[in-house]
């Protein structure tokens, strides 16, 4: 019972929210990254690590990279 209750609910249980840092995860990165035209949908496929690629993406960053430090991460 308890199964199908499960499979038939269309609103998930809870929602995780992420965020990356500006300049944190270029491009080209080796952790890959999705399509930078507007084609970031489930399943499509991801911007292989490319160097070239990355070095590109940090000459156009505007500022250097943000990071949090340790009180802004525990909030």
């Amino acid at each position: 019972m308890y199964k199908d209750d499960w499979e038939e609910n269309v609103f998930p249980l809870a929602y995780l929210i992420t965020i990356r840092c500006y300049g944190t995860w270029l491009h080209g990165d080796e952790r890959s990254s999705v399509d930078m035209h507007g084609k970031n949908i489930y399943g499509a496929p991801k911007i292989a690590p490319n160097l070239n690629l990355q070095l590109q993406m940090q000459e156009k960053l505007n500022r250097p990279p943000v990071a949090f430090d340790k009180k802004q991460k525990s909030h």
